[in-house]
C-alpha cells in the first residue's frame, strides 16, 4: 500500500501583536503602527499580505534568508499624522508599513538574501518614492515604477513610508499674454501643496523647412492644494520674438509642468 504524500503545513499568519513590535525612530509615538500581521520562516518561501486603509503590503522572505523559526511581522499605519510630518515638501504621504522579525533566540539578524516587498495601492504613481524612516528622518530607498505598485529590497528590519508627488488638476487649454509674461491657469489636487516649473514650448518653422522648438515662456511656481491660479510665466526673449512673428494671436504652445519629485505632464495651450 503506497502512502499518502507528504504535504507542507499550509502557512499561518497571525493577526495579534508579534513578540517584538516594530522598532521605531526616535520621535515616532508608540501609536503609529497597529498590531501586525506574523508569519513563522519555515524552509519555503515565507510571504505575508496586510492589509490597511486600501494599501496592501506583500512580503516575500526567500528560503534560508534568515534562521528558520523566525518571526516576521508587518505592521500597518494606525496613525499617519507623525509620518505626515516627515514627509518632504511638495510631496503627499500615501501609506506606510513596518517590517520587523525576531530569531528564535530573540535577537534580529540581517538576512543573508534580500526580502522583497510589494505595496499596492491605486494612489501609487509612477515616480512616487518609497522612504526608510530613520533616526535623521525620512531617506529615500526605491522609486515606485509602474502605477499601483512599490516594491523595495532589504536586509535589515525598516520602517517604510510611501510618498506621491502632487498632481495638477488642471490646466487651461487658453494662456493669456501680459506684455513680458504668459498666465495660464493651473490647480493642484485638493489636500496638497504642489511645487514645481512650468515651460511653455512652441515649434517655429524655419527656413528650408526646418522645424525647431523656441522657448515661449517659463518660470516656477507653488500652488495652494483645491485652489486654481493664474500661474504667470516669463516670457524669454526668442519667445517675445516668436510671439511678435505670430501677431501675438493663435499660437499653440505644450506646457510642460515639472512638479518637486520629478512627475511631469505636458498639455496643450494655446495664446491668445
Amino acid at each position: 500500500m503506497t502512502a499518502p504524500p507528504v504535504t507542507a503545513p499550509p502557512l499561518t499568519v497571525s493577526t495579534t501583536a508579534p513578540p517584538s513590535t516594530p522598532a521605531l525612530p526616535l520621535g515616532t509615538p508608540p501609536d503609529t503602527y497597529t498590531a501586525a500581521v506574523s508569519a513563522r520562516v519555515s524552509s519555503g518561501v515565507t510571504r505575508l499580505d496586510d492589509v490597511a486603509h486600501g494599501a496592501t503590503a506583500v512580503l516575500s522572505v526567500p528560503a534560508g534568508a534568515l534562521p528558520s523559526g523566525t518571526v516576521v511581522s508587518i505592521a500597518s499605519v494606525g496613525n499617519a499624522a507623525a509620518l505626515v510630518g516627515k514627509v518632504p515638501s511638495g510631496q503627499s504621504y500615501i501609506t506606510s508599513f513596518a517590517v520587523s522579525w525576531v530569531d528564535p533566540a530573540g535577537g534580529s539578524p540581517a538576512a543573508t538574501a534580500p526580502i522583497t516587498m510589494t505595496i499596492l495601492d491605486h494612489a501609487i504613481k509612477p515616480g512616487d518614492t518609497i522612504y526608510e524612516l530613520t533616526r535623521h528622518g525620512l531617506e529615500g530607498v526605491g522609486v515606485a515604477r509602474v502605477s499601483g505598485s512599490a516594491s523595495v529590497r532589504f536586509t535589515t528590519d525598516p520602517d517604510l513610508v510611501v510618498a506621491g508627488v502632487p498632481r495638477i488638476a488642471r490646466v487651461a487649454s487658453i494662456g493669456v499674454e501680459r506684455g513680458a509674461s504668459v498666465q495660464v491657469d493651473l490647480s493642484c489636487a485638493a489636500g496638497v501643496r504642489c511645487r514645481g516649473r512650468g515651460t511653455l514650448t512652441a515649434e517655429e518653422t524655419a527656413r528650408r523647412g526646418t522645424k525647431r522648438a523656441v522657448v515661449v515662456a517659463d518660470g516656477v511656481f507653488v500652488l495652494d492644494g483645491g485652489h486654481g491660479r493664474l500661474v504667470t510665466f516669463a516670457t524669454t526673449r526668442a519667445g517675445r520674438s516668436l510671439l511678435g512673428a505670430w501677431g501675438r494671436r493663435g499660437l499653440t504652445a505644450s506646457l510642460v509642468v515639472t512638479l518637486v519629485g520629478g512627475a511631469r505632464s505636458v498639455h496643450r495651450v494655446v495664446l491668445r
